[in-house]
């Protein structure tokens, strides 16, 4: 509960325990006494690592009444913690403390808190897609975008109204395998919120996605004037902009009524299939012993994939040359030769749509290339075993159990998947340079001093459309990047970049509507 909730521990005079101690330096271990020492019982029981440092005699320990009284007291307090009607009041030393704390990776606090900022990460790119998505229902869209405290500076239905200065800038990060930043800008009345507050966060991804649902559903009027029309118009116009470039989505359509059971099942097999999409890119983010279990995986996501299995590529016999680990799971060592050849030139099946599921296919870009005939996509268990299996591998990835037998192709594939994803950041850094400088020429000729109005804010390269002259550049370095593949290769491990993961970029454009959508309803099942 963050530091209203250490601000709690920091204030209980009987009861802690030493991995949650939040004022260590002031503590008297000698004096203090493990509960367990104290609590006589006919078995043994389970303390907790719970400590008595109460500057009175203890109490009997061993009577249910004091641990329910106990537990109670915890209960309120917790209950005032989440009603924001507890205000920590630690010195600058303590914070020092805890702030010191936060960064070890054996602490509790520090697991807690790194898990926090992790959620909160997960929860602006949601917004993002939300913000992303509202624009393709049309004037309603726009409408919610215009009367929204929060919004992206590429989405802004009204900037030449903004305040110079006034809007606060988020830093956020995207998720995925480009390490890309995004800023996020808060202009509302009143005083900003915390920012750092998860609550925060998840509130607003509601709120938005209620917002979205309404306005799909035809119940979301705009009113606009007829300088604001004027405005949205010309930015539709200019295919330069993300207005003009995203698909619209038909609205007002009304949804079959579905029972209960079905809604249930319906959240359970979303919730399902995105965790195994997480789990694919959290691996992916492990080095290369991660990408090897990705390697011999039968769910992929193309933009992950370290077999190319989306271009086309017809199998080599050295696929299989006998240097795959048990991990290594493809399919051409079990099927005949002309099914693979066959296979390879369509590759992507694409996993079939979550049935009773209106307006998307749920399938968050997730392909399958596996013995034949596929599974039951359809059925929530077989997504749950393959959730519990891709755990236990990146777990014993990050225990160091798990040594990669990439080949040459395999490690000239990574690079070509990287060099695609450099493509692209490079064109976009090119298109958004662009646009800057036509902005400033616009300012210039409406009689402005060149930069008056124009708010120097991060723009998302994704929103950008690639350029002509960047794709030229990229083709011509890659020609060099290719005969440097093998030497580098040990220093690029390091140095993996995260792929955006809500369908911004150009590769996952046709599945950014389902997968931002989708992820809405299991952000608690990630956080």
């Amino acid at each position: 509960m963050g530091r209203a909730g250490q601000w709690v521990l920091h204030q209980e005079q009987d009861i802690y325990r030493l991995d949650m101690d939040t004022r260590p330096q002031t503590r008297r271990p000698q004096e203090d006494v493990p509960v367990r020492n104290l609590v006589q019982v006919a078995r043994e029981i389970n303390d907790y690592g719970l400590m008595w440092s109460g500057q009175k005699a203890p109490p009997n320990l061993s009577l249910v009444p004091f641990w329910e009284a106990k537990l109670q007291h915890f209960k309120a307090l917790a209950k005032q913690v989440e009603e924001k009607c507890v205000q920590p009041g630690f010195t600058l030393e303590e914070l020092r403390v805890l702030e010191s704390m936060e960064q070890r990776q054996d602490n509790v606090f520090g697991r807690l808190a790194r898990q926090r900022k992790e959620s909160i990460r997960q929860e602006q790119n949601i917004i993002l897609a939300v913000l992303m998505h509202l624009p393709k229902l049309g004037r309603p869209g726009h409408w919610i975008l215009h009367n929204e405290d929060l919004y992206h500076a590429e989405l802004d239905t009204r900037p030449k109204s903004r305040k110079p200065g006034k809007p606060i800038a988020i830093s956020c990060l995207s998720q995925g395998l480009k390490s890309v930043g995004f800023t996020l800008f808060w202009d509302g009345t009143g005083p900003p919120p915390d920012f750092d507050d998860l609550d925060y966060w998840t509130a607003k991804d509601k709120e938005l996605w209620a917002k979205a649902d309404q306005a799909e559903a035809g119940n979301v009027h705009p009113d606009f004037t007829p300088q604001e029309v004027q405005a949205l118009e010309a930015l539709e116009r200019d295919e330069s902009h993300y207005f003009a470039r995203c698909e619209k989505i038909p609205i007002g359509v009304v949804a079959p009524v579905l029972s209960p059971t079905a809604k249930a099942a319906i959240e359970r097999m979303k919730s399902a299939r995105l965790l195994v999409w997480d789990q694919l890119h959290a691996l992916w983010q492990l080095g290369l012993p991660g990408r090897w279990i990705l390697h011999g995986e039968d769910i992929y996501l193309p933009e992950l994939d370290t077999r190319r299995r989306d271009q086309g590529r017809i199998p080599d016999d050295d696929d299989n040359d006998g240097k795959r680990g048990e991990d290594n799971n493809t399919h051409s060592a079990s099927v005949s030769s002309t099914e693979a050849r066959a296979r390879a030139l369509a590759p992507s099946f694409r996993i079939t749509a979550i049935e009773g599921l209106v307006g998307h296919r749920g399938d968050f870009g997730l392909r399958y290339d596996g013995a034949w005939p596929p599974p039951d996509f359809n059925d929530v268990a077989y997504w749950e075993a393959k959730l519990a299996h891709l755990q236990e591998k990146r777990k014993a990835v990050e225990a160091g159990q798990v040594e990669h037998n990439f080949t040459a192709r395999d490690l000239m594939n990574i690079e070509l998947v990287e060099r695609d994803s450099q493509r692209e950041t490079d064109a976009e850094k090119a298109a958004a340079g662009l646009a800057r400088h036509i902005e400033g020429v616009e300012a210039w000729l409406d009689g402005r001093r060149d930069g008056d109005d124009v708010e120097e804010r991060e723009r998302m390269p994704s929103l950008q459309p690639q350029s002509k002259r960047a794709r030229d550049e990229d083709e011509d370095s890659g020609k060099g990047q290719t005969k440097r593949a093998k030497t580098q290769s040990n220093e690029r491990q390091q140095t993996w970049r995260l792929r955006d993961s809500e369908g911004i970029g150009q590769h996952q454009k046709n599945e950014e509507e389902a997968h931002g959508k989708l992820a809405r309803r299991t952000c608690a099942h990630l956080a």
